[in-house]
């Protein structure tokens, strides 16, 4: 269904769409679901329904998506409802206590960076990590999966400033080292 965009400039830290509640009803989509908009790119968003805030084949992006896909209001995107991710099934194979392999956990990951799972779907993994526990290996890969799908920072500088903590006499200010130079008497 082709939509026309609204932009409401708000920040949601991921990507979310706000849709009228009939036009949410004609795709079949719910409150949290997710759903695939396309333009020149496709960006999964997470949706959420309102009443007076959008009208009718209208459809307002988070400030995360518009500027992803550079837009702005009153371009014109397609949205569809997006299907559930196959990382959803490995989720529930950790929930009943099997170990995942290393292109279950990368499947995983890659969805979590890429914002295609739910809050609700990353808070049943960590579940399942939680209860289960997870193998050595598992740990091993899924370390190398967050690297793989990571986005790498760079860093200029670092300052390290640290201390064994409780200790009388250990000092962490500068201020505080003792001069090289004894003071003028």
């Amino acid at each position: 269904m082709l939509l026309k965009v609204k932009s409401l400039k708000f920040l949601a830290g991921r990507p979310v769409a706000i849709m009228n509640y009939k036009t949410a009803r004609r795709l079949s989509i719910f409150v949290g679901e997710r759903i695939r908009i396309k333009n020149h790119i496709a960006i999964t968003a997470i949706v959420d329904l309102a009443h007076g805030v959008v009208k009718e084949n209208e459809i307002a992006l988070s400030k995360e998506i518009l500027d992803e896909m550079r837009i702005s209001e009153g371009y014109a995107v397609e949205v569809n409802a997006a299907p559930m991710p196959k990382s959803a099934e490995h989720i529930l194979e950790k929930l009943d206590g099997k170990e995942l392999k290393y292109e279950d956990l990368y499947e995983i990951a890659s969805d979590i960076v890429d914002n295609s799972m739910t809050e609700s779907e990353i808070a049943y993994f960590v579940s399942g990590m939680y209860i289960h526990g997870m193998s050595e290996r598992e740990i091993v890969d899924f370390t190398r999966a967050m690297v793989a799908t990571g986005k790498p920072i760079t860093i200029r500088n670092a300052v390290d400033k640290h201390s064994i903590g409780g200790i009388a006499g250990n000092r962490t200010r500068p201020s505080q080292f003792p001069s090289a130079h004894p003071p003028d008497s």
